[in-house]
């Protein structure tokens, strides 16, 4: 699969996982180890039970910081790029 084939398809899957709200969606990602201990430690300083609760909420701490009033995104994404 071509790098752009594989761009195409993760747009796709990724429309698809906008559609499908109600259902959870399973996602991949693959990080340096020190980043993952990095995220360990911030889950744990918070009373996570988990990584994946950790990732969690770093991901909505993120997400909420975006949607905040006045504050700007310095990186945007170009996935959302049509």
């Amino acid at each position: 699969m071509t790098a752009r084939n594989h761009s195409l398809k993760a747009r796709e899957v990724y429309r698809d996982a906008l559609k499908s709200r109600e259902s959870l969606v399973r996602v991949v990602v693959l990080l340096h180890p020190d980043v993952v201990r990095d995220v360990d430690r911030w889950g744990i300083a918070r009373g996570g039970k988990t990584r994946t609760d950790a990732i969690r909420g770093l991901l909505q701490e993120g997400l909420e910081t975006k949607k905040a009033p006045g504050s700007r995104q310095a990186n945007p994404d170009a996935s959302h790029a049509e």
